[in-house]
């Protein structure tokens, strides 16, 4: 069949799915039109049950009449017997004639697809309408998913948006910490309870959060609580969110108990819990994502989206992180514009990349591809069941949490562990052993009770027999508002089989608001009687290590393989848990599919216990705990803190003077922790690092001393005010240390500034290859400009050449300047350095020149260097921009002959040089480090057109360098985007033109040039705030402009292939689409569209083989 005809039949398939209205209907699916298309079946399944399989597709004539659809339970549709697409409607009623976002009639339910992307992964979708539907099919499957941050507009998308703006006072305030409202907003729309309270459209709803709070933060569970019974649990707490008006909002739904329609699920070392989070999205729930923004270990933000979607890899293990690769959200936070209306703001849905991550200390989750300086993870989700008419109203309860008391079950769990305290999140228990049903009770109101006599039933029940029940009391002598109290109960033993557990609370003479949440219920399973473990076993060995770092034990099995079957699949999970008051609980340090060999431990106490758990994957198999026992930690730690009487920043001091301002002092204290010996031999240090050139001077030295665990020297601080080593003018960091047998540790004390009255000069590293040599200079002076310089002469010679370059010290006091001569490798060479001032000029001394030294370094071909200086020598072998780039070289420097101004490293980053070098010419670098690095050159990264490149920048200084070549003469658009950079293009004398700034709240617009076939040209990212980044090259937007003959589209293409031109009328509905074969990029495209002079043209460049679009369709809105 000819590609485009089948091309056309799909969407004219897409197109009666798009525009199908929906209501009641008694007409039978036999009546319904379908067009002969070869190859193409419709299958389509009724409300009743009955299914009709027919040749071609579904016509739209025959699905105009919305009565007949409702009729309709779901469509799938087949090419050559190859199912496309599914398409589910969902919420659509008989009388219903509501309107959704944008005022146009349509219905209140929505629809829910799954579909292939290849042979692997699939992809479902819900929440979508008619018209979300075609973007779903023809820009998100496989075009976008390689597309990290590619997303689908539509104005019928369910995405509350921020606005944005700041307010005059006495207005309602901004929106910009409400990401938890909006999130709720389109939990609301999408469930079918902001219809029922009401509520026409999502940003409808978010409105009604922004009138009732302030711009703070909040959470899924307080928002909901208000929203349904007018309750908020955070009223009076700092940095929450505070009602206007409490008790005078909100309650829209007061008959309903919300905590009873939501459950939160943690992700955060719970990842099992996913499955059940997505089956419940599939069952029509809506779902808010939690997600936490870490720097290390250590939560700095949150932040509420909502989910709509996910990729299931299936050539993946079903309970492996690889499985959900992706999942589809949308985002308060996609789309804020200043002063801009939230309903003119496009409703983005986007696809967000997941990679599973554990940092080997209490955190197993996904990491998400969310833009931000430091990682996002998903830590918790929020499931709210839909709206159903036959759902139980509460009718005993007063229905007022701000006046009655709330008693609400939450939080079940059913629990076999022997070690009450690990919490395993596991739902099967093991036959004949006795187990825990347990919860919490939740006084989730605003009254304070001054006692509480709670009458606890927990029932099993089987069928829906009662197999176990007890009942129980529990006096509170005090409970007060949001206050929970813990309840647990334990059962002997029960046979296999399939369970519910049911744990219900009242309280004797107290009035509640509500009674349907005083019952909560939980399916289990038991399983097989657990394996024998009486010969299986785990032992640890923990050798000695470095306290800071953490230290790694090894695993040994014994008697583990005949637990269970040949065969039989485990997660295997390792718990810890340190004598600590800090860490008193267990924490997670392995959890995965292969038995583990060893584990991560922390130097944070003297020893530690260690559990691992054997949970087979199949259900019916009851979980093994293997438990190793306490072992000694052994590790050596040291701390070196600042004293309260240290000074942060010194006063500058001229050079020559070896003393702090008066009162001034550099002051720290030790501390010893380590386990491994009793006692430790530690010297205290005080030392100056300059930053110009990470020269080390030691200051100070103390007596050494012997200190036990425990031992610090914080009420007896090391203090140093003067000392007698020189130093010469310039910057310097002030640093205490420790020295001791494993090593040391320091902590930075001070900043200095050490000053010259007039210009001053020092010779600093001196290198040589072969056939250059440079001269790094230790420059400072008062103020203003001064020249400095070397002097040079080759042996037997009396003539000498001269090299300087003149530096500015308004803005610092101090600089380094490294200066080279061209210097032949068989001759000895002397150089000086002098100073030119108004009246004179200053030499130093005469030098020799060293020898040549210089390592030769080729193109991606990493060298290793070591501590101190070592020398390399590059050769370009062609024209281009490389760049240099040393890892590893801790607190190092970098001196090169490509540029006067060198570069210095911090501890954990690397050292990078850009350069221009024609073909032959050489350029000579210098390295200076503490430790070992490697040392690479590469060329600048090609990029290709519509092929951007993404990376992170994990420090400021950080540069990317990028060529492009252009495949076809004509215009190029060149974009810059991150958190904060500046944008520059090679220009004549291989010299950078700054271009723009960008940043993520004001992005790059773009530098447009035109270009001729083959030209290339080079740019540099220089950023300047850790973050995500990218670079990308497109051609300008389509031309589009409305004249008699009709809508003119014309563009410069970006892909050879089959390229679909479509036009839209201002509903949305395709009107005229045309297809263009492009054989080259050097043909312009000119097509005129015919149908409608509103609305908008979207082009569509598609693989040439798979017809699958190769980037996001360009749409352009007709004016």
């Amino acid at each position: 069949m000819n590609r485009r005809f089948v091309r056309s039949l799909l969407l004219a398939a897409l197109l009666v799915l798009l525009c199908t209205q929906v209501f009641a209907a008694q007409e039978t699916l036999a009546a319904l039109r379908l067009d002969p298309g070869p190859g193409f079946t419709t299958r389509m399944k009724d409300t009743d049950g009955n299914t009709l399989t027919q040749s071609g597709v579904l016509n739209p004539d025959g699905l105009a009449n919305s009565v007949r659809s409702a009729k309709i339970a779901s469509y799938s549709i087949y090419y050559n017997g190859r199912l496309l697409m599914t398409v589910t409607p969902v919420g659509f009623s008989e009388p219903d004639a509501a309107v959704m976002s944008g005022g146009a009639p349509t219905c209140t339910g929505f629809y829910k697809t799954t579909f292939s992307i290849d042979d692997t992964r699939e992809i479902f979708l819900t929440g979508l309408t008619e018209s979300t539907l075609e973007q779903v099919q023809t820009e998100l499957t496989a075009s976008a998913l390689e597309d990290r941050y590619f997303s689908l507009t539509n104005v019928d998308f369910i995405d509350a948006e921020k606005e944005f703006t700041d307010v005059a006072e006495g207005e309602i305030a901004s929106d910009a910490n409400l990401c938890w409202a909006a999130a709720s907003s389109n939990m609301l729309r999408f469930s079918g309870w902001g219809s029922e309270a009401g509520f026409r459209t999502e940003d409808d709803l978010f409105e009604s959060f922004i009138s009732a709070f302030t711009d703070a933060g909040g959470s899924y569970t307080y928002g909901l609580d208000w929203f349904f019974n007018g309750y908020y649990a955070m009223q009076g707490n700092d940095g929450w969110a505070q009602l206007r008006a409490p008790g005078e909002s909100g309650k829209y739904l007061s008959e309903y108990p919300a905590d009873s329609l939501y459950q939160t699920y943690e992700i955060s070392n719970h990842i099992d819990n996913l499955r059940p989070v997505l089956d419940a999205l599939e069952r029509d729930c809506a779902v808010g994502i939690s997600i936490g923004n870490y720097l290390s270990s250590f939560r700095i933000g949150g932040h509420a989206i909502t989910l709509w979607g996910y990729l299931h890899d299936t050539s993946a293990s079903p309970y492996s992180k690889e499985a959900y690769p992706a999942i589809f959200i949308s985002d308060s936070d996609s789309d804020k514009y200043d002063g801009a209306l939230r309903r003119q703001a496009p409703n983005r849905l986007r696809v967000m990349m997941m990679d599973g991550m554990f940092d080997g200390f209490g955190a197993d989750s996904w990491e998400l591809d969310y833009p931000s300086t430091f990682p996002w993870r998903l830590e918790s989700f929020t499931v709210l069941e839909p709206y159903r008419a036959e759902l139980e109203q509460d009718a005993s309860g007063t229905h007022n949490k701000n006046t009655s008391a709330d008693f609400s079950v939450q939080d079940l769990y059913v629990r076999a562990s022997t070690f009450d305290d690990l919490e395993l999140g596991i739902d099967t228990i093991p036959a004949n052993q006795s187990f825990k049903i347990g919860g919490i009770a939740l006084n989730n109101s605003a009254v304070n009770l001054s006692s509480a006599s709670l009458q606890i039933v927990t029932t099993i029940t089987q069928n829906g027999k009662t197999v176990w029940e007890k009942t129980s009391q529990r006096s509170v002598s005090r409970f007060p508002d949001n206050a929970y109290v813990k309840l647990s109960e334990t059962c002997n033993s029960l046979a296999a089989g399939s369970y519910e557990a049911t744990i219900r609370v009242t309280a004797s003479d107290i009035s509640e608001a509500y009674l349907l949440n005083n019952t909560r219920s939980i399916s289990f399973t038991v399983s097989a009687a657990a394996p024998d473990a009486s010969n299986a076993s785990v032992s640890v060995s923990i050798p000695e290590f470095d306290g800071r770092t953490g230290g790694y034990g090894t695993l040994r099995f014994s008697g583990v393989d005949s637990l269970y079957p040949a065969g039989t699949e485990l997660t295997w999970s390792v718990y810890e848990k340190y004598d600590s008051v800090l860490y008193d609980d267990w924490v997670l340090a392995y959890q995965g599919y292969q038995q583990p060999e060893s584990v991560r431990y922390e130097g944070m106490t003297t020893a530690v216990r260690t559990l691992v758990v054997l949970r087979p994957v199949d259900p019916s198999l009851a979980c093994v705990t293997l438990d190793a026992g306490s072992q000694k930690l052994l590790y050596h730690r040291v701390y070196t803190l600042a004293a309260d009487d240290n000074t942060g920043i010194c006063s500058a001091i001229a050079y020559g003077q070896n003393t702090l301002a008066a009162g001034e002092q550099f002051s720290f204290y030790i501390s010893n922790f380590t386990t491994c010996t009793p006692s430790i031999t530690v010297t205290p240090v005080v030392y100056a690092i300059r930053s110009s050139d990470n020269l080390r001077i030691d200051l100070w030295r103390g007596e050494a001393m012997r200190m036990a665990y425990g031992e610090s020297t914080e009420n007896a601080p090391c203090r140093v005010a003067s000392w007698s080593a020189e130093l010469l003018p310039g910057q310097y960091t002030i640093y205490g240390e420790a020295v001791y047998e494993y090593g040391s540790k320091t902590v930075k004390l001070s900043t200095l500034q050490v000053n010259a009255d007039k210009p001053f000069v020092s010779t600093g590293t001196t290198f040589r290859g072969s056939n250059r040599c440079a001269v790094v200079l230790e420059c400072a002076a008062a103020e203003g400009s001064a020249e400095f310089g070397i002097e040079y002469r080759k042996a037997g010679q009396e003539q000498t050449e001269r090299v300087s370059f003149s530096a500015n010290f308004d803005s610092v006091k101090s600089r380094q300047l490294c200066l080279s001569f061209k210097a032949d490798a068989g001759a000895d060479y002397f150089f000086r350095t002098f100073i030119v001032s108004e009246d004179d000029t200053t030499y130093g001394a005469w030098n020799d020149c060293p020898a040549p030294t210089a390592a030769r370094i080729l193109t991606d071909a990493p060298q290793n260097g070591g501590a101190d200086a070592s020398v390399w020598e590059f050769t370009a072998p062609s024209d281009g921009v490389y760049t240099l780039t040393v890892q590893g070289a801790e607190t190092g420097a970098l001196y090169d002959t490509t540029d006067v101004l060198p570069k210095a490293g911090r501890e954990g980053t690397m050292l990078q040089r850009g350069f221009y070098l024609e073909a032959g010419e050489t350029a000579l670098f210098c390295v200076q480090a503490e430790a070992s690095y490697t040392v690479e050159v590469t060329r600048a990264q090609e990029i290709g057109l519509c092929s951007p490149v993404r990376f992170n920048a994990a420090f400021t200084g950080y540069e990317r360098f990028f060529s492009f070549t252009a495949p076809a003469a004509g215009s190029y658009v060149f974009h810059a985007a991150g958190e904060s950079g500046w944008l520059y293009k090679l220009g004549e004398n291989a010299v950078w033109k700054l271009y723009r700034h960008f940043s993520a709240s004001r992005p790059d617009s773009g530098v447009s040039l035109t270009l001729e076939k083959g030209q290339r040209v080079y740019f540099r990212i220089a950023y300047t705030a850790i973050g995500s980044y990218s670079f990308a090259v497109s051609r300008p937007a389509p031309e589009v402009s409305v004249s008699d003959e009709g809508v003119n589209v014309s563009y410069d293409p970006e892909f050879t292939g089959l390229h679909l031109i479509a036009l839209y009328d201002a509903d949305g509905r395709m009107v005229d689409v045309q297809y263009v074969p492009v054989q080259s990029l050097d043909t312009r495209i000119s097509v005129v569209l015919r149908g409608t002079k509103t609305g908008f043209v979207r082009v569509f460049q598609l693989d040439a083989e798979k017809n699958t679009p190769l980037t996001a369709a360009k749409q352009i809105e007709l004016v």
